[in-house]
This record gives structure tokens, C-alpha cells and sequence, in this order.
């Protein structure tokens, strides 16, 4: 068994040309795997169609109307079942013998199985794959009856994906290639869909086949209008089958004339070629069978059917055959660009991207005057700003309780000695507990303070980074880190003078006495003596002069607070400096190197772009020849796009 009967034509080596081009544009710049396969497997279907010179004659009509008897006639065999009811499920396509007759079938996508026509069962892996697929099945051992099995009757039927078989006949001979299709009108939806992606995707030409019972039927005009494509109805040959079912010359002509004046009327077509044929009686006659005389009038005459067909096949072979292969190429070429047309789609897509992502060079994004180096800056203000205020209101707070201590001091003493006693041992040690613990407070305050802007600065920083650079580096950036006290702010005691210094007599005295010769002994003195005041005013003025005192004490411990908070400020502004030095330190060779890669896309996207719109301009082009080769041949080309 050989399969196909092909060659080679001068207008076929030029359509390969263009495929191998639009094969080359699809490998370059279609990077999807499933898409670009999907396309590359159209482009092997086209070139299987310009490979093939071949005339590709569909053979259709509605069920029972006698279509598989006629291809079994003019093969001279009963190879393809028939009878009065739908048989034909699959398209079966018949081409010229160079050998033993056969056939072959693909089943779910399989690779091709082969069975010869020779009286040997088919080989054992043709049955494994067959009872693989239905396990309750058991094909046929003989060859042609497993034939029937796959077209109409077994459970594979509809898991056909393509079956071909080889035959004799002069029209096969001829470079024709028969297409034996389901019924157009067969309850079985599947079947007309078969039929019709045969007469529209493969058929160049069309053997319409109507029986003399009924004619040339509605639903076969209403077929042939909208599911076979006007170049392919244009080029139809109409068999009338059953003739001999008719009584005489006059009524054969009366049926042919019928069916010419039908076909003209209600599909358009001008002097269509109508011709007559009893192909049952030709079958009836190769198995052996006597005919009676209508039938065997039809009988002798079949050879004219055949030579019709011949000639017919002589005819549109040479105009159809190059416009199938001009038709194969601009379909194909017409997936290229629009492959090449989503590509660059796809290339506008990532730049827009791109340009809607723009990344700034590390100095911009730590400039003073960029975020979020100005955020940065403004927490290190308000930090600042709320230091000096805090220590200010700790301040004003610590010696507002010292004072309410010491006028709690002074009204508790009920003598002037006791006053002159409690003063003197308790009023400098009550001012000294306070700033020390001023000192401690303020220390810790000022410390987490600053700390924490600083904490917040570099998580500011760091977010920042994130939202700036992380979604266009191929891998997370790891943050710099910082210590959780990074700012230290020194311990020593505000009014250093304090700790050494006793609060003198005279300090405290300084209003009740003029001179200064009473010394230690005005203890003694104002005890004793009435040289004073009453307690009341003694009281009174000891208040004011320790109020004057504390207020000298309040204001020195406020300037070494302020300049304590001044120092931790300074700290902090000298850490955050430091900070986005270290960003920089750690971040340059990252950010100079994802500016580089972002170059270099743009680079190749602009490339890219520029051999596509090569590509597409090139495809353009040759889309422009075929078309007018296809305008030369002077057939009206059907919508595809």
C-alpha cells in the first residue's frame, strides 16, 4: 500500500519559501511554548497542503442518497459501507494505489495504523490499540469488515481523528483525491460537523451526490449555502444516483433537467454540470449479480460518468490545486502576523510597565529634597522640638514638687529653731534628691526618645527602599540593620555643683540677719533674744530667700538639660546622616545594577520591536504577492481573518 500520489510544482517551491520565513518569524518571536507550537503545527498543515498537488474532491449529499456506493463503484470494490440509513460517521479519504490495497487511521491522535486489504487479520498492534480504547469491544479479524466498524458501526467511530485508504481508479489516477463524507442532513450532529469542516477546510471540488427520488432537497440547498464556501460551490458536479429507479429515456431527461433548473435557481450556479448514474448497479454487477434492464442500461453507461469526472478533474485541477496552495500560504501567513501583531502587543505591555515603574538613581532617592529623606529629616525636627520641650516640662515639674517641698519644710517648723535646724540640714538635700532623680529621668526619657525616631527613621528607610527598588529586583533586599540603642546619651548629673555644696547658713539667713558676724551662733541668738520678727514673718522671708535660691538652681539645671537634650538631638541627626551613608554604602552596586538591567531591557525591547515590525512588514509583503496571484487567478477569495 503507497499512500498519496504527490509532486512538486514550481509555485509550490515558492509557497514553501514564504512558510519557511514565517516559520523562522514564529521560532524567533513567539516564546510561549503551547503557542508557539499550536502555530508551528498550522504552518506543518499548510505545507502538507502545497506539498500535496493533488485535487481534493469531496464527495457529499445527504444520508442514503448514494454517495459511498459511487466511490465503491468507481473503485470497482464494496469497500465502504452503505445502505439505507446514516453508515458514514467519519470523513474517509480515498487516494491511488501503488500497491496492496488498504488502509490507515489515526485513533485518539495516535501515530497511523496500517491494515492491508490482502485476506490477512490485522496486525496485533492495530488490535491492542483498538481494544485499549473500548475494552468490551472486539474488532473485526477481517480487514474490510473492520472498515466498517471504524466508519459507521463499532464504538470507534467517533474517535476517528483521520482514515485513508488506497484504491484503483482512473479518477484517482488522474491526481484526484476522494473524500467520502457523513450525511449533510444525518441526526447525528458530530456527522455534519465532519462534513463540514471537510468542504470547508479541505475540499477544493465537490461531487454532489442526489438521489432521482427526491431531488435536490431544501435542507441540501440550505447545506450548500451556508456551510460549503462559494469557491468550493462554484466548483461542484452533480450526480443524480438511482436512474434506473426511472421509466425511459424521457423521464431521465426530465429528472436531469429538474435538477439543473434547481441548482440554478436556488444556489446560483450557471450551467452546472448534472449527470446520471445507477452506481448500485455497478456494485450489484462486480459481486456477481444479474441486473435487470434499467439497471444494466446504467450499468454500460457508468465508463461515461467516469470519464465526466476524468475530464472534470482535468479541468479545475490545474487552477484549483495552485489556489489551494496560495490559500494554505495566506491563511498560514495570516497566523503569523497575527502572532507577531499580539507579540508586539505584548512588547508595549512590558514597556508600559516599565515606564509606569520608573527607578530613580540611589543619590535622587537620598536627596535632602527627595522622600523620604525629607520624612526623615521632619521626624528629626519634631523629635527634636519634642526633646527640648519634654525636658523643659520635666524641669518645670521636678522643681515645682521641690518647691512645694520646701514651703511644706518651712510651715512645718513650729520654733525658730526648729526652722533654723530643718533648713539647715534638709532644704540642699531635698533640691539634690530632685535633680538627681531629674538627672536619671532625664537620661532614660532623652534616650528612648532619640532611639526610637531613630528606629522609626530607618524603618521609614527601609520601607521606602522597598516600595522604590524591591519589585524590580530579582530577590529581596535585606534591610541595614541598626542596634536598638544606637544613640547613647551620657549620665552625668545636671548642676554638677550640687552634690558638694551644702546650702550655707548664710543662704538661708541672708534676709534675717546684717551682718554676717552672727555666723553659727544665730541660732543662739534669734532663740533667745527677741532680734526678729514673729514666726510668721520668719517663715515668710525664709520662703523668699529659698525660692530665690531654688530658682537660680531650677535655671542652671534647665541649661544642662537643654544642653543634655541638645547633645542627644545632634547624636541623632549625626546617627540618621550615618544611616543613609550606610544605605548608600550597602545599596549602590544593587541599585547601579538594576538601573543597568532596566537599560538593557529597554534596549531589548526596542530590538525585539524593531525585528518584529520587520517581521510583520515582511509578512505584509508577501501577503501582498499571494494576493495577487490569488487576484490573477481570478477567483473571489472568502473571508478568513
Amino acid at each position: 500500500m503507497t499512500a498519496t500520489t504527490t509532486g512538486r510544482s514550481p509555485l509550490a517551491d515558492w509557497a514553501m519559501g514564504h512558510l519557511t520565513c514565517a516559520r523562522d518569524l514564529i521560532e524567533r518571536h513567539v516564546r510561549e511554548p503551547q503557542e508557539r507550537a499550536r502555530l508551528l503545527g498550522l504552518l506543518d498543515t499548510a505545507a502538507r497542503r502545497i506539498r500535496d498537488t493533488r485535487l481534493r474532491l469531496a464527495v457529499v449529499g445527504e444520508f442514503s442518497s448514494g454517495k459511498s456506493t459511487l466511490i465503491n463503484a468507481l473503485l470497482g470494490d464494496s469497500l465502504l459501507p452503505a445502505g439505507a440509513s446514516p453508515t458514514t460517521g467519519a470523513a474517509t479519504w480515498v487516494t491511488a494505489s501503488r500497491g496492496t490495497a488498504g488502509y490507515s487511521f489515526r485513533l485518539d491522535g495516535s501515530e497511523h495504523h496500517i491494515v492491508l486489504l490482502d485476506g490477512r487479520p490485522p496486525a496485533a498492534e492495530v488490535v491492542s490499540s483498538l481494544r485499549g480504547t473500548a475494552p468490551d469491544a472486539v474488532p473485526s479479524s477481517d480487514g474490510a469488515v473492520l472498515l466498517r466498524e471504524l466508519v459507521s458501526e463499532g464504538p470507534w467511530c467517533g474517535r476517528i481523528d483521520q482514515l485513508t485508504m488506497s484504491g484503483c481508479a482512473p479518477l484517482l489516477d488522474q491526481g484526484a483525491v476522494l473524500i467520502d463524507t457523513p450525511g449533510s442532513n444525518s441526526p447525528v450532529a458530530e456527522h455534519v460537523r465532519v462534513t463540514e469542516r471537510v468542504m470547508g477546510d479541505e475540499a477544493d471540488a465537490a461531487v454532489v451526490v442526489v438521489s432521482s427520488h427526491v431531488l435536490v432537497t431544501d435542507s441540501l440547498v440550505r447545506f450548500l449555502q451556508g456551510a460549503v464556501p462559494a469557491r468550493v460551490r462554484d466548483r461542484c458536479v452533480f450526480v443524480v444516483t438511482r436512474m434506473d429507479d426511472l421509466d425511459g429515456d424521457d423521464e431521465y431527461a426530465t429528472v436531469l433537467h429538474e435538477v439543473r433548473r434547481r441548482v440554478e435557481r436556488q444556489l446560483g450556479i450557471r450551467d452546472p454540470v448534472v449527470l446520471g448514474s445507477a452506481p448500485a448497479a455497478v456494485v450489484k454487477r462486480l459481486a456477481g449479480r444479474s441486473l435487470p434492464t434499467a439497471a444494466a442500461h446504467w450499468y454500460e453507461r457508468f465508463p461515461e460518468l467516469e470519464q465526466a469526472l476524468v475530464r472534470f478533474v482535468t479541468e479545475q485541477r490545474p487552477a484549483r490545486v495552485p489556489l489551494r496552495v496560495l490559500r494554505s500560504l495566506d491563511e498560514a501567513l495570516v497566523r503569523v502576523e497575527e502572532a507577531l501583531e499580539r507579540h508586539h502587543h505584548e512588547l508595549e505591555a512590558v514597556r508600559t510597565e516599565l515606564t509606569a515603574r520608573p527607578v530613580r538613581e540611589l543619590d535622587q532617592f537620598l536627596s535632602p529634597r527627595a522622600e523620604p529623606i525629607r520624612g526623615v529629616t521632619l521626624q528629626v525636627a519634631q523629635a527634636g522640638q519634642a526633646v527640648r520641650r519634654d525636658v523643659d516640662q520635666a524641669c518645670d515639674t521636678a522643681f515645682g514638687k521641690a518647691g512645694i517641698s520646701l514651703v511644706m519644710l518651712v510651715l512645718g517648723c513650729q520654733s525658730r529653731t526648729e526652722l533654723a535646724e530643718r533648713v539647715w540640714v534638709t532644704a540642699a538635700r531635698t533640691v539634690e534628691e530632685a535633680v538627681t532623680t531629674l538627672s536619671e529621668d532625664l537620661t532614660d526619657q532623652i534616650g528612648r526618645q532619640v532611639n526610637d525616631t531613630a528606629a522609626g527613621a530607618a524603618r521609614l528607610l527601609n520601607e521606602a527602599f522597598t516600595a522604590e527598588y524591591a519589585d524590580c529586583l530579582p530577590a529581596s533586599v535585606p534591610p541595614v540593620e541598626r542596634a536598638s540603642n544606637a544613640i547613647e546619651v551620657p549620665s552625668t548629673p545636671l548642676g554638677g555643683w550640687i552634690p558638694a555644696t551644702r546650702l550655707s547658713e548664710g543662704g538661708v539667713f541672708g534676709t534675717l540677719a546684717t551682718i554676717q558676724l552672727l555666723g553659727k551662733s544665730a541660732a543662739v541668738v534669734f532663740a533667745g533674744l527677741p532680734l526678729f520678727a514673729n514666726l510668721d514673718r520668719l517663715r515668710e522671708d525664709v520662703l523668699t530667700s529659698l525660692t530665690t535660691w531654688l530658682e537660680s538652681v531650677h535655671k542652671e539645671v534647665r541649661a544642662d538639660a537643654r544642653r543634655l537634650a541638645d547633645a542627644a538631638v545632634a547624636g541623632l541627626e549625626q546617627h540618621t546622616s550615618d544611616l543613609v551613608e550606610a544605605y548608600r554604602a550597602q545599596h549602590t552596586g544593587t541599585v547601579t545594577q538594576l538601573l543597568n538591567d532596566r537599560a538593557a531591557a529597554y534596549r531589548r525591547l526596542g530590538k525585539e520591536d524593531a525585528a518584529v515590525a520587520k517581521g510583520r512588514a515582511a509578512v505584509r509583503q508577501r501577503r501582498l504577492l499571494v494576493r495577487t496571484h490569488l487576484t490573477r487567478l481570478d477567483v473571489p477569495r472568502e473571508p478568513h481573518e
